[in-house]
């Protein structure tokens, strides 16, 4: 009984864990010459990387960059900051589902005006999901005091996947 219920869980155990690897997404980060988000390859350790679908989630994550002030590591991440959060939620038939959340959004962060870090953000979600995009499905959660946003939305999803959305800077 004993070696039956330790198969069991040793089993279950493989079946609900994810295979950890690094991974890289684009990230909008906040420059030195401020102003304007800077987007940058970021490496990730991404814990479901052989689903290749968790890249969503990771553009939004926070980025405590390795530092040597004496305040410490702080969130370079502008989208993390602003409070948008980006998701792969499941399919709908066989195609993937992103979710981009912006209810909790705030209006700016480090003087970056809210539509600009957006705008970046959706950079970062196209260079993440180049060759899936035709399949993808996106779903905007956008509060309705932010017509702006929805505005850009509403260009994203008519925009080239193929062409740059925002401009990469230096």
């Amino acid at each position: 009984m004993k070696k039956t219920f330790l198969f069991l869980a040793a089993a279950c155990g493989l079946l609900h864990a994810g295979e950890t690897g690094l991974t890289t997404v684009y990230q909008p980060l906040e420059a030195s010459d401020a102003g304007k988000p800077r987007i940058l390859a970021v490496t990730c350790k991404d814990h479901y990387a052989s689903s290749g679908l968790s890249k969503a989630g990771l553009i939004t994550l926070a980025n405590h960059a390795p530092t040597n002030s004496p305040d410490g590591a702080s969130d370079i991440n502008l989208a993390s900051r602003a409070g948008i959060k980006m998701s792969h939620d499941g399919t709908t038939g066989k195609d993937p589902v992103l979710s981009i959340d912006c209810r909790a959004a705030k209006p700016e962060v480090s003087g970056i005006g809210l539509a600009e870090i957006f705008r970046a953000s959706l950079e970062c979600l196209r260079r993440a999901y180049a060759g899936t995009f035709a399949d993808a499905e996106l779903e905007f959660l956008i509060p309705a005091d932010m017509p702006e946003l929805e505005k850009i939305a509403g260009e994203f999803e008519k925009h080239d996947k193929a062409k740059p959305f925002f401009p990469a800077g230096p």
